[in-house]
C-alpha cells in the first residue's frame, strides 16, 4: 500500500503565506472509483450527439424563418451554433476517454468506442492525439511534454484562438498517419497496445473519418444551408474554441502533483464538458472514468489535499477564461520529473 506522502507546511503560518505541500505521489483512492460503466459511456455519447445534432437542427430551423431579417436570424442562431460545436467537442472528449481505457473494462472496446465517437471531427486523428496525450500525462509541463512544445508557442489570446488547435491537430494527423503505416513516433511513452493493434486502430480511425466525411459531403450536396450550418460552422467552433482549453487547464500552473493543471468547478463547465472539466483530478488519476471525477474532487477536498497543495481549483467562469489571455503563459520546464501518473495514479494493489 502506498503512503500519502507530502511535506506539511509549518503550523501557525497564515494560509496565504504557507508554502505548498509537495506530494511525492497521489493520495490513494478507493478502488471503486476506477470502475467503468458502459451505460455511462453510452450516456456520454448521447449527450454529445444531442448537442451536436440537436442544437444544429435548431439553428437550421431558425435559418428557415425567412420572415425574419438575416441579422436577426444570425443573432438567434449564434448560441445554438456554439452549442452544436461544443457537441463535437464533447464527442472528441469521448475519444480522449476511450484511449484512457475508461469507457469499458475491455481496453479495445474502450478505444474503439472513443474512436467511433470522436471521428465525427474531420481533421482530428484520435489515435495520433492519444499517442501524444499519453506523453503529455507522463511529462505534464515538463521538458518532454509534447503539448508544452506546441501550446507554449502561442502567447496571446488571438494567436491561441486562431492557431493553437490547428497546430496541434496537424501534429496529431501526422502521428496518426505514421501509426497507420506501422511507423514509430518520436515519443518516449507508447500506447498500451501491441504494435499491430495500434496500427489497426490508426487504420480504423482513417476509415471511420472517411465515412463521416462522405456523409457530410452528401448532406451538403443535398442542402447547402444544412451543410454549412450543421457541419461547417460546428467544425469551426470546435477547432477554435477547443484551442483555448489547454490554456484554461494549464496556463499559469507549475510542476508536481496537485499543481500542474487546473479544474474548473463552476456548474457551467460541468454542463459544457459532462464532468471532464475536473482536469486536475484527471491528471492525478488518468484511468478514473469521467463520471467519477466529481467524486474524486470531493474526496480530495474533504481530506484537505487541495488546501495543502494550494491547488488550482477555479470556481468562476471568468476566472477560467482569464487564463487564455497573455497574462498567463503555458509552462515548460527544462527537465523531467521522476513521478509517473500513469503508474502512480493507478489503483493501489
Amino acid at each position: 500500500m502506498r503512503s500519502n506522502d507530502w511535506t506539511a507546511p509549518e503550523s501557525g503560518i497564515k494560509p496565504s503565506s504557507v508554502p505548498s505541500a509537495r506530494y511525492a505521489r497521489p493520495p490513494i483512492l478507493p478502488r471503486e472509483f476506477y470502475e467503468p460503466k458502459f451505460s455511462k459511456t453510452l450516456g456520454f455519447i448521447a449527450y454529445g450527439l444531442c448537442f451536436f445534432v440537436g442544437f444544429g437542427v435548431v439553428a437550421r430551423g431558425i435559418w428557415s424563418l425567412s420572415s425574419l431579417h438575416v441579422a436577426v436570424r444570425a443573432l438567434l442562431m449564434a448560441p445554438f451554433l456554439f452549442l452544436a460545436g461544443q457537441g463535437m467537442h464533447i464527442l472528441g472528449l469521448v475519444g480522449h476517454e476511450g484511449f484512457h481505457l475508461s469507457l469499458h473494462k475491455n481496453k479495445y472496446v474502450s478505444a474503439v468506442t472513443g474512436l467511433l465517437a470522436s471521428s465525427v471531427i474531420i481533421g482530428f486523428s484520435v489515435t495520433g492525439f492519444a499517442a501524444s496525450h499519453w506523453n503529455h500525462h507522463r511529462y505534464t509541463n515538463q521538458a518532454s511534454d509534447p503539448d508544452a512544445k506546441v501550446f507554449a508557442k502561442y502567447k496571446t489570446f488571438l494567436s491561441r484562438f486562431l492557431f493553437a488547435r490547428l497546430d496541434a491537430d496537424t501534429k496529431y494527423a501526422i502521428y496518426g498517419a505514421r501509426l497507420a503505416m506501422g511507423l514509430d513516433l518520436p515519443l518516449k511513452v507508447k500506447l498500451p497496445f501491441s504494435r499491430r493493434a495500434t496500427t489497426g486502430l490508426a487504420v480504423l480511425n482513417q476509415l471511420v473519418t472517411g465515412a463521416y466525411l462522405g456523409l457530410y459531403v452528401w448532406i451538403t450536396m443535398k442542402d447547402l444551408a444544412t451543410g454549412i450550418i450543421c457541419v461547417v460552422i460546428p467544425h469551426l467552433v470546435v477547432v477554435h474554441y477547443s484551442g483555448l482549453r489547454p490554456y484554461v487547464e494549464h496556463a499559469g500552473t507549475e510542476e508536481g502533483i496537485l499543481r500542474d493543471t487546473r479544474s474548473r468547478v463552476h456548474p457551467w463547465f460541468t454542463i459544457l464538458y459532462h464532468n471532464v472539466n475536473y482536469h486536475l483530478e484527471h491528471h492525478m488519476y488518468p484511468s478514473v472514468p469521467f463520471f467519477n471525477l466529481p467524486r474524486v474532487h470531493e474526496f480530495l477536498k474533504a481530506n484537505g489535499h487541495f488546501d495543502r497543495a494550494h491547488s488550482h481549483v477555479e470556481t468562476s467562469i471568468w476566472g477560467a477564461y482569464e487564463k487564455t489571455t497573455a497574462r498567463f503563459q503555458y509552462p515548460v520546464s527544462a527537465q523531467d520529473q521522476t513521478w509517473d501518473p500513469l503508474r502512480d495514479g493507478s489503483p493501489a494493489e
